[in-house]
C-alpha cells in the first residue's frame, strides 16, 4: 500500500467505530487529518483530499480501500437500507489491528478524541457537519470542475475567519472613548 499511515489510522478508527459504512469511514479519516493539521500542523495520514459535491473526500479514496480489502486490512459487506433495496449500504469491517508504534501519542489523542465526538454520529450526520458555512472544501469546491485538492492551510486559516462574537467584540471596543478619537483622527486623515 502506498499509504501504511492510512492504513493504521483506517484500523484505529474501525477499531472505535465497527461497521462504520463509506460515508462515515471517509469522514472520520477527514476529521482526524483536519484536526491533527489544525493542532500540530501535519496530518495523520499523509493522505490529501478533494471537494466533491458531498463534501471533503479522500484522494482516490476506492483505489485506497480497494488496496487494504486485497491486503486483507478490511472487508466489506454490504447491508439492506431500509426503503432502498437496489442500493445497499456498504460497511467497512476491520480485519487486523493497528501496528502499536504506528502513531505518536498526539495522533492517537487526536484519533481518540474524533471517535469521542464523532464515533456514535452516522455518516449523513457528519456529512451535514463538513458542509457548515466556512467549510475548508466550500472554498476550492466548483462544480464545473469537481475533485480540486482542498490546501491543508485552510484547516488553520478559517481558525483566523472572523466569527459573529469577534464582530460583537470588536463594536463594543469601538465604543471606547480612545478608540473612537482615533477612528476620527484615522478618518480625518484619509478624507
Amino acid at each position: 500500500m502506498k499509504n501504511d499511515r492510512l492504513a493504521n489510522a483506517v484500523l484505529y478508527l474501525l477499531r472505535g467505530s465497527p461497521d462504520a459504512g463509506l460515508t462515515k469511514l471517509l469522514k472520520l479519516i477527514y476529521f482526524s487529518d483536519y484536526h491533527h493539521y489544525r493542532d500540530h500542523l501535519c496530518t495523520i495520514t499523509g493522505a490529501n483530499y478533494v471537494a466533491r459535491a458531498r463534501g471533503p473526500v479522500l484522494e482516490n479514496y476506492q483505489d485506497e480501500f480497494d488496496e487494504l480489502e486485497r491486503r486483507g486490512f478490511i472487508a466489506t459487506r454490504k447491508v439492506p437500507v431500509v426503503g432502498h433495496p437496489d442500493n445497499p449500504k456498504v460497511e467497512y469491517l476491520r480485519l487486523g489491528e493497528p501496528a502499536p508504534d504506528a502513531f505518536t501519542a498526539a495522533e492517537r489523542v487526536t484519533l481518540d478524541d474524533v471517535l469521542l465526538r464523532y464515533g456514535s454520529k452516522s455518516g449523513v450526520e457528519l456529512s451535514d457537519m463538513t458542509h457548515e458555512e466556512l467549510a475548508p472544501w466550500k472554498l476550492v469546491w466548483d462544480k464545473s470542475a469537481p475533485g480540486a485538492r482542498i490546501p491543508f492551510a485552510l484547516f488553520r486559516w478559517l481558525d483566523n475567519y472572523a466569527d459573529d462574537r469577534d464582530v460583537e467584540t470588536a463594536k463594543k471596543r469601538a465604543e471606547a472613548p480612545e478608540i473612537k478619537a482615533a477612528l476620527a483622527e484615522a478618518m480625518a486623515d484619509v478624507g
